[in-house]
C-alpha cells in the first residue's frame, strides 16, 4: 500500500461527499463487512466522480493508467460511508482469487483518526503464499488524502468513536 496525502482539497471533498450523500437511496446499499453503520453505496460515474477517478490515476504516478487498459477495467466505483458508532470490521482481502490482481483506493473525504475509524492495514499480508502479517497500521490521515492498496491486502476499519464535527 501507499498514501498520497492531500491528494484532493477541501471543497473537492465536500463536493465529492455531497455526492455520495446525494446518491444514497438510488440503489441498494450492497454488502461491506460490519454493515451497521457503514454503508457501501454503488457511485454513477457523473462528471464530477469521472475527474476523481482520474486525479487519482495521475495520483498514484501512472499506477492506474497502467493497470486500466482494454483487458482491465474499472471493476467497482462506490463510497464506503462510516458512521459514529460503526463497529469494527473482521479483517479481510477485498480479493482473495491467486491469479486476480486488484487495486482497491481509499479517499478520505474527511480528516481520519483512530477514533474516527481509520482504515487499518497490514503489511505485507497481500503476498502469495498468504500471510496475516505481523504488523498492523493504522492510517490516521488528512481529508483528501487517497490510499492505494493491493486488494489482497489484508485491512479492516476500526470502531468509530465520534464524528467530525466532534473534533
Amino acid at each position: 500500500y501507499f498514501v498520497v496525502p492531500e491528494l484532493f482539497s477541501r471543497a473537492e471533498c465536500e463536493a465529492l461527499l455531497a455526492l455520495v450523500v446525494a446518491s444514497f437511496g438510488e440503489s441498494a446499499s450492497s454488502y461491506v463487512h460490519a454493515s451497521a453503520l457503514r454503508r457501501h453505496q454503488p457511485l454513477r460515474l457523473t462528471g464530477e466522480v469521472r475527474g476523481a477517478v482520474c486525479r487519482l490515476a495521475q495520483g498514484a504516478d501512472g499506477l492506474l493508467s497502467q493497470a486500466l487498459t482494454r483487458e482491465r477495467a474499472l471493476a467497482e466505483l462506490s463510497s464506503i460511508t462510516v458512521f459514529p458508532g460503526a463497529k469494527a470490521q473482521r479483517l479481510h482481502r477485498d480479493e482473495s482469487t491467486e491469479d486476480r490482481q486488484l487495486i482497491s483506493v481509499f479517499v478520505n473525504l474527511a480528516p481520519t483518526t483512530r477514533d474516527a475509524g481509520a482504515l487499518v492495514v497490514r503489511p505485507g499480508s497481500h503476498c502469495v503464499p498468504f500471510t496475516d502479517g505481523d504488523d498492523e497500521v493504522a492510517l490516521e490521515l488528512p481529508q483528501g488524502s487517497a490510499v492505494y492498496m493491493h486488494a489482497k491486502l489484508r485491512h479492516f476499519g476500526i470502531p468509530v468513536l465520534m464524528a467530525v464535527a466532534d473534533r
